[in-house]
């Protein structure tokens, strides 16, 4: 049987990955234990993890942005399995295939999409170094179980970021979402 955190949900969750391979065992004891700093310069920015990720080239699908459907847009997503708990930690970004039409709306559409087979606890509006975001938390069942599931949303000058951890409850213990979610920064800007 599959773990909460492994294939199926991060096909229904993520941008569609086809396959998934396991990246972390159970992490070292202590809340700091294995986290690490991991840098995208392809992607531009750097995020806290709990392990090491694995990085993979994959389709966006075109739901994510049905104004231009005759574009094929490539993302990269990297994530990492803690099955020690189990919880997966994921991040992607793409570039939107009309920059000059991707705007906030697009963001809301592309959030919605992903929220559409969730039920969401709540959703909110933020920013980051005056770029628009969106944040969401709910849950989702498969398969007879049952993961939390929260994501942060980023459009920055046409490209769009997503990234957030699902896992059991033991995942969503204090502070180890946002210490994920809060330590993503830009470290080159995007043009």
């Amino acid at each position: 049987m599959k773990s909460v955190g492994h294939c199926a949900m991060t096909l229904l969750l993520t941008l569609g990955i086809s396959s998934c391979r396991k990246t972390g065992d159970a992490r070292p004891e202590g809340p700091d234990a294995g986290w690490q700093s991991f840098a995208s310069p392809e992607g531009g920015f750097s995020v806290l993890m709990p392990g090491k990720p694995t990085c993979e080239a994959v389709a966006v699908p075109r739901a994510y942005h049905p104004a231009v459907p005759e574009k094929s847009v490539q993302s990269t997503a990297c994530s990492y399995e803690d099955a020690g708990i189990p919880a997966f930690y994921s991040d992607a970004w793409w570039d939107y295939p009309d920059q000059a039409h991707a705007d906030e709306g697009v963001l809301d559409h592309v959030v919605d999409y992903v929220m559409s087979n969730k039920e969401v606890e709540w959703k909110k509006e933020i920013s980051m170094d005056g770029n628009p975001g969106r944040e969401f938390r709910g849950t989702y069942s498969s398969e007879g179980h049952t993961a939390v599931v929260q994501f942060r949303f980023y459009l920055v000058k046409g490209r769009i970021y997503q990234f957030g951890v699902f896992g059991n409850k033991k995942a969503f213990a204090p502070g180890k979402v946002d210490k994920f979610l809060d330590s993503f920064k830009l470290i080159q800007p995007h043009s």
